[in-house]
């Protein structure tokens, strides 16, 4: 008498012989809500001041661009990685947590808000920023309310959230390049950043992931 597959895995896994699926990877913490210990102040031009107070990181206005950068003794993965974090806008109108993350052996951002506050993407591909690609979503940001954000890449795609819509779901093949624009090369190898407000970042934290997609 023959028993089908399916039949066959659902008895295995009844008599606790079917293989146990392996654990989600672990999320590793990179601020530890007191100080910037594994960070460093982005040595951007004008840049506002950087403080931490009750668990928050808060990104003065500057004259342009303020950001930190991770500065950790451990390496920042270059790929099968996730990068998580809050962030909100408290004053301002444009980007308020564009995270610049690598990508392999280079080096990418993904925009949250610029252009006056609606324009997510991928900064850049191919030479064309986040305005100017397939990349680029519309988004609606409020002030005054925290946002989860997301980055994953693997060898086969960047994929970045906003709480838990998908903005970006870009392959990584032959024809594109990732870069940054030049105002935020300062947040390489990965930093968040923002421009013309005042924002709040809080609980960074990453994990490596099996490999591949998931």
């Amino acid at each position: 008498m023959r028993i089908s597959c399916a039949i066959l895995i659902f008895l295995m896994a009844a008599a606790g012989l079917a293989e146990e699926a392996p654990p989600e990877p672990e999320w590793i913490s990179l601020f530890n809500g007191e100080n910037l210990e594994g960070w460093k102040i982005a040595d951007y031009y004008g840049t506002g001041d950087v403080t931490v107070e009750d668990g928050v990181i808060r990104l003065g206005l500057g004259m342009m661009i303020t950001g930190i950068v991770y500065d950790g003794e451990t390496e920042f993965p270059k790929t099968d990685f996730e990068l998580e974090f809050e962030s909100q806008r408290t004053t301002g109108t444009d980007f308020f947590a564009t995270v610049t993350f690598p990508v392999g052996d280079g080096f990418c951002s993904f925009v949250t808000g610029g252009w006056g506050g609606s324009v997510f993407g991928l900064s850049s591909i191919n030479g064309y920023d986040a305005s100017e690609n397939s990349s680029s979503k519309f988004f609606s940001s409020e002030n005054d309310k925290w946002y989860k954000i997301r980055v994953r890449v693997t060898n086969e795609r960047i994929l970045c959230w906003v709480d838990d819509e998908e903005i970006v779901n870009c392959e990584r093949d032959e024809d594109k390049t990732f870069t940054t624009r030049f105002e935020v090369r300062t947040s390489q190898p990965m930093g968040i950043a923002n421009y013309c407000c005042d924002s709040e970042v809080r609980n960074v934290r990453y994990r490596l992931l099996r490999g591949g997609e998931e």
